[in-house]
Parts: structure tokens; sequence; C-alpha cells
């Protein structure tokens, strides 16, 4: 699995966009980040989205046996 590496700044960045996107404190936005770990932590399987870096939005599959990617 390909693993990157973000650095404290771009958490930081991102967590005050969704704080701005979602309208709300950045602390609710870390609570629901977590909650949605703690839901993804029980699953079989998590399915993520993200953007590339062209703005395609890319799905990843992680299964649960050692998280590892399904790519």
């Amino acid at each position: 699995m390909k693993r990157t590496l973000i650095t404290n700044e771009e958490v930081e960045d991102i967590i005050t966009h969704a704080s701005i996107e979602m309208k709300c404190d950045k602390s609710q936005v870390l609570k629901r980040a977590l909650a949605l770990l703690h839901m993804a932590l029980q699953s079989e399987k998590v399915i993520l989205f993200r953007r590339d870096k062209s703005g395609k939005l890319k799905e990843e599959v992680l299964v649960k046996s050692g998280w590892s990617n399904t790519e």
C-alpha cells in the first residue's frame, strides 16, 4: 500500500477548510472525524473518497485484514 505523509500544517489546513465548509468550529470537525474513524475501524471494509491532483474523485477500498489497499 502506498503511504502518503502529510505535515502538521497540511492537517491544520484540512481542519480549517472543513470547519468553514461544515460551518462549525474546529473541535466539532475533530469530534466528527474521530467518530467516523471509530466506525471505520469497526468495519470489515472501508471505502475512502478523495480527489487526485487533477481534481477527479478517486475511490480507494481498504480491507480490515491489515488494512491493506485492494488496488
